[in-house]
């Protein structure tokens, strides 16, 4: 357990209890029943989002293990993608090892690709524990190794290495579209090649993938309609003396692409970088311009496009020096170098700096990056603005987070409504790992607390995030998971800032003749538009439309509302308020329950029993009936009634007072409707 379990939203003023107290006031031989629920809440959630770092969203538990996360952004949500074990029963191929104890080692497919489509509102849209994307003809996959990115339509093209003898890859590519159907799945190399490819999505509607073969870059574009538009394993952009490895590969704007690697052509690891357009003509120097040939290893490398001038960023370690370091360089659509040759330092301080990831904010021009950095005791997170003129904020970046322990594995998303970036990372201050977050804004402030925010800190290890905008200012991050002891995927919504629009710090309910009264209570509220109360019946899981309050706006004083329901019989009927905003955006409270009455009509045994003399039947009603309690002898004489009339739905409890009769069994008889049911009582005196 964490001696630490921070929350990113607000307490609320009142204790937080999600176990409803129930007031049941029945009172014997009257038709009221009355029942007072109360519920205390924190502030509203965002719908299916749980907000607790000690719970979150899971999007995958099923059996063995899911890891690899990677995501793309859609509307304000994501699809997520991960490599999955549970169709092998566990086993890992090549490692010829009994992983599930079964006594059997290597069968199955090894690692394979799954897909969710996770809404802004924390829900998904496929299939429960995801939908399965591989289609290698039988061949073993290797999903551990794999890239992702949109189609346009709100699906997602991927590309996969699999093998048949754990050494031979071949690649594949795969559409999914918007529903999670497999659109296509389609060969993009059929001869060994590197398990290391990387895919982008062009202007132009096309899908360009890179990769190598023996040293030699590969290139192929395929159609959205999965048309292969070139010719069959791709075509040679660059072979050259030496190896190459480490592709990454953008847009640039035109219908073509851009991509780095890392290059052995001069004996160490070195940078080089090159365009096509989308015809794939070579646009730049022919097998790629050299972005750093400095000494020793330069390895490996990220990129970036900044679309508003079509210039491409580039950013490495580079171990030129005693440690490793960071550095950068940014090239024009023409392939110039615009900075100093061999790249300016982004990092040099000391100790290894590794780990460097970069993306462009929304402006179209700034670049972020970040790393893991070992200048101090461990491992902490440190981050960079890049501009046309170099770097901006202050030398060797500034520090995301320097909380003891390691931090690790940082990602970095742009934030879509100003300038700056959020940064996720898995971080080790506590018994385990945990996954931290944090905003940046352009000129280098941060807008948590100093060293991030908790976004999980469940049992187990939280490892290896990886985050998207979610088009309001905030991010989606998802994550490998071990807290229920195999790996699954879990996922956590990090908002714009820490203050939601409405503070709710009571929801309540009352029951009477029928109808139910539900109150509930804001200390604030910020551009309130109003409560739409939402109402689940019975077994039915959907939530329809009960009716509309208007909102107070903004307002920093409490505020009382209060809805009348009329509702029929049934068993359960449960309520929730769906909280939406002047700019119609919207949030959920939690959930509260009322109990509407007994769900059948039952009799029971009298107590005590044998009485003397007198003892208590009980007795329920579904719904409103003429109700009669009759009490007979041995003859099938009525000795006494002791109810006689129309009663409202409930659970009743009648005394009856036996003295006057004389020692003996004797029977009680209940009608209601076409009811009938009959039990013994005993009289000893």
């Amino acid at each position: 357990m964490r001696s630490q379990r921070a929350r990113p939203l607000p307490a609320p003023r009142s204790p937080v209890s999600f176990d409803l107290s129930l007031l049941l006031r029945r009172h014997i031989m009257t038709k009221q029943v009355m029942l007072t629920l109360l519920f205390l809440l924190p502030p509203l959630c965002i719908a299916q989002w749980s907000m607790d770092p000690a719970v979150n969203t899971s999007l995958c538990t099923a059996a063995y293990n899911q890891t690899n996360v990677k995501m793309v952004r859609y509307d304000g949500g994501a699809l997520v993608f991960w490599a999955d074990l549970r169709d092998c029963n566990g086993e890992i191929p090549g490692d010829y090892v009994d992983n599930n104890h079964d006594g059997v080692t290597d069968e199955g497919t090894g690692w394979e690709l799954y897909g969710q489509k996770l809404r802004s509102d924390g829900t998904v849209e496929w299939t429960a524990q995801g939908v399965s994307l591989f289609a290698s003809g039988g061949g073993r996959a290797s999903a551990l190794s794999y890239d992702c990115t949109a189609d346009g339509s709100g699906g997602a093209c991927i590309v996969y290495a699999t093998a048949t003898d754990y050494n031979n890859y071949q690649l594949y590519a795969t559409r999914v579209d918007a529903s999670g159907s497999v659109v296509w799945s389609k060969t993009i190399c059929n001869v060994s090649c590197s398990q290391d490819a990387r895919i982008v999505k062009t202007d132009s509607g096309h899908v360009m993938i890179v990769w190598m073969i023996s040293g030699s870059i590969r290139l192929q574009r395929v159609g959205i309609d999965g048309t292969i538009d070139w010719a069959a394993n791709g075509i040679e952009v660059c072979n050259t003396t030496g190896s190459r490895s480490n592709p990454r590969i953008v847009e640039e704007g035109r219908g073509g692409a851009v991509f780095a690697w890392v290059d052995t052509r001069n004996g160490n690891d070195d940078v080089f970088a090159q365009r096509v357009d989308s015809s794939g003509a070579i646009k730049w120097t022919t097998n790629g311009i050299a972005v750093c040939t400095a000494t020793n290893s330069q390895s490996p490398c990220e990129l970036a496009y900044a679309s508003a001038d079509s210039s491409f960023y580039v950013v490495w370690s580079d171990y030129r020096g005693s440690n490793c370091d960071i550095y950068g360089q940014r090239l024009s659509l023409n392939g110039g170098i615009q900075w100093t040759s061999n790249g300016i330092g982004i990092c040099t301080a000391t100790g290894d700096q590794t780990g460097v990831q970069i993306t462009v904010g929304r402006n179209g021009t700034t670049a972020y990056t970040t790393w893991k950095d070992a200048r101090g005791t461990d491992g902490d997170i440190y981050a960079q603005r890049l501009e046309a003129s170099g770097t901006v904020w202050s030398a060797n970046g500034i520090v995301i987070c320097n909380a003891a322990g390691e931090q690790s594995d940082p990602v970095i998303a742009p934030t879509s409504e100003t300038d700056g970036a959020i940064i996720c990372w898995d971080d080790n201050r506590g018994s385990d790992r945990d996954i931290y977050g944090q905003k940046v804004g352009s000129d280098g402030t941060l807008s948590r607390t100093a060293n991030g925010e908790v976004l999980s800190n469940a049992s187990g290890n939280q490892t290896v995030p990886a985050v998207v905008s979610d088009g309001a200012d905030g991010a989606i991050v998802v994550w490998t998971d071990t807290r229920n002891s195999t790996m699954d995927v879990y996922t956590q919504r990090m908002l714009a800032n820490f203050i939601l629009p409405v503070e709710l710090v009571s929801f309540s309910a009352s029951l009477f003749d029928q109808t139910i009264t539900l109150r509930w209570s804001t200390a604030t509220e910020v551009d309130n538009f109003g409560f739409e109360i939402e109402r689940q019946n019975g077994n039915n899981l959907m939530w329809i439309a009960a009716g509309f309050v208007k909102g107070c706006g903004t307002s920093n004083a409490r505020k009382e509302y209060m809805f009348r329901d009329r509702v029929g019989s049934g068993n359960v009927v449960r309520y929730r308020l769906k909280q939406i905003d002047r700019n119609g955006s919207v949030a959920y409270s939690g959930t509260l329950s009322v109990n509407l009455g007994p769900s059948g009509f039952g009799l029971s045994r009298n107590f005590p029993n044998p009485c003397n003399p007198s003892t208590t039947i009980s007795y329920t009603i579904p719904t409103r009936s003429h109700v009669r309690l009759s009490v007979f002898n041995t003859l099938g004489q009525k000795v006494v009634e002791l109810v006689h009339g129309e009663k409202e739905a409930g659970s009743y409890n009648v005394t009856f007072d036996a003295s006057r009769l004389a020692s003996g069994v004797y029977f009680y008889r209940l009608q209601a409707g076409s009811f009938v049911q009959t039990k013994k009582l005993v009289v000893v005196k």
